[in-house]
C-alpha cells in the first residue's frame, strides 16, 4: 500500500478458493530488505538513487484517488554508507508517472532496473 502516506507494516495476500478450472497458484515471496541491502553491498550508486528519487505511488478507485511520492527505499539519517534500512516500497502496479526532472529519469529508471 505505497500510495498511503502510512503503510501497514506487512501485507498479507490470499486466495481462499479456487474454480474448478483453475491451474497454477505458486506464489514468490521476495524479502525486500534483503534485496535493498544486496544492492547497496553491490552498487551503492544505483541503492543511493532508490534512496533519494521520489517514486509515484497511485491508488485510484470510485470516490477514491491516492497519489503518494516516495523513495522505493526508506534510510535512517545517518553517514551514507551505514544507514538501516527500514522500508522497501515497491509495487509497479500501482506506479504513476514520474515526478522528476528529464535530467533524472535516466539515473532513476537504470536504478529501478538493477
Amino acid at each position: 500500500l505505497a500510495y498511503y502516506a502510512s503503510p501497514p507494516g506487512l501485507q498479507l495476500l490470499h486466495c481462499v478458493t479456487f474454480g474448478d478450472r483453475v491451474e497454477g497458484g505458486e506464489s514468490t515471496l521476495v524479502d525486500g530488505m534483503a534485496a535493498a541491502a544486496a544492492l547497496r553491498a553491490s552498487d551503492p550508486d544505483r541503492f543511493r538513487t532508490l534512496t533519494e528519487a521520489p517514486a509515484t505511488f497511485v491508488k485510484q478507485r470510485e470516490g477514491a484517488s491516492m497519489t503518494y511520492l516516495r523513495p522505493h527505499v526508506d534510510v535512517l539519517a545517518g553517514a551514507a554508507g551505514d544507514r538501516e534500512i527500514v522500508g522497501v516500497h515497491w509495487a509497479p502496479p500501482f506506479e504513476g508517472p514520474l515526478a522528476l526532472p528529464r535530467g533524472e529519469m535516466d539515473r532513476y529508471y537504470d536504478a529501478y532496473g538493477a
